[in-house]
């Protein structure tokens, strides 16, 4: 093995140790340190940042927590709300609400993924553009438009950072 590929080699394991230090701390931020003591993956302490992370139920919990790690997480929450046969119905309720009801990303950044992918101001390419998504998903979110030559459409926007976040969990 060469100096280089070794050197890469060591670069993606670091990354990944520091991947498994945000899943581990999301983990324990939203109630679910025990888990991982039992499994024995890590040594995580139940912590909150927020006091009302501990009023809500763990089905809440549990797809607060898949949301907040990203799409990886958000699509085997997706997958899991088809597992009736699995996963409890409290459960399912809320992995359900994973299909399209994802955390949105807010309208600046959005304008800002569409005017860089067009090299263009939203506004030389299309008339009206609705700031309130239609959905939200773990990749993408669509928002309704108008062409400038007057035709409705949907524009379906990949949220920034999901090819490296996939490419990263992988």
């Amino acid at each position: 093995m060469t100096v280089i590929a070794r050197a890469l080699q060591i670069r993606r394991g670091l990354s990944n140790v520091g991947r498994m230090r945000e899943i581990s701390a999301a983990v324990s931020r939203y109630g679910f340190g025990e888990l991982f003591n039992r499994i024995g993956i890590a040594r995580a302490k139940q912590v909150s940042e927020d006091g009302q992370i501990n009023i809500l139920s763990a089905p809440e919990r549990l797809r607060m927590l898949l949301e907040n790690l990203g799409p990886t997480f958000i699509k085997i929450g997706q997958l899991a709300a088809g597992r009736p046969d699995l996963i409890p119905p409290e459960f399912l309720v809320e992995l359900e609400k994973l299909q399209d009801r994802v955390e949105a990303v807010p309208y600046p950044t959005i304008k800002n993924i569409v005017e860089e992918n067009f090299r263009k101001k939203l506004e030389d390419i299309f008339s009206s553009f609705d700031t309130l998504p239609l959905a939200s998903a773990s990749i993408a979110q669509v928002h309704a438009a108008r062409t400038l030559s007057g035709e409705d459409v949907i524009v379906k926007i990949q949220k920034a950072d999901v090819e490296r976040i996939l490419n990263k969990d992988f």
